[in-house]
């Protein structure tokens, strides 16, 4: 009996450490939590920004169809022109959040298909 008294002082004390231990945690597990929301946070304003300034760069959002072919046509390559697409369509989606109907607007296949048939349509020479 006499034993566990002069021991209690010392478990108090390791009882005391281990809780303050737990807090510490607890509490840098919070911080850090709330720096990857604001790095991501900043990340996500970065990337709009980006597609603000690129999109300004190719003259503004693509609106109508006829605005497309416009915009496409200023550009001579086709990879910058695929590129300029991508800009457009990610402006839509992370800036605007824009929802498409279908995912089948936007698929792999039916942007090849039609970005194909617009630039064989857009080579042709003018008659």
């Amino acid at each position: 009996m006499a034993e566990a008294r002069a021991n209690t002082s010392k478990i108090m004390a390791r009882y005391k450490e281990r809780k303050e231990k737990i807090f510490e945690q607890r509490k840098e597990k919070l911080l850090e939590k709330q720096r990857a929301k604001e790095e991501a946070e900043r990340k996500q304003r970065q990337q709009k920004l980006n597609l603000v300034n690129s999109i300004t760069e190719l003259g503004g959002p693509w609106k109508s169809e006829k605005e497309i072919k416009e915009g496409l046509m200023k550009i001579a390559s086709e990879k910058e022109k695929q590129k300029a697409l991508v800009t457009q369509l990610q402006f839509q989606k992370v800036v605007l959040q824009a929802v498409a109907p279908t995912k089948e607007h936007f698929s792999k296949e039916s942007l090849c298909l039609e970005g194909a048939s617009f630039f064989q349509l857009s080579s042709l020479p003018n008659t």
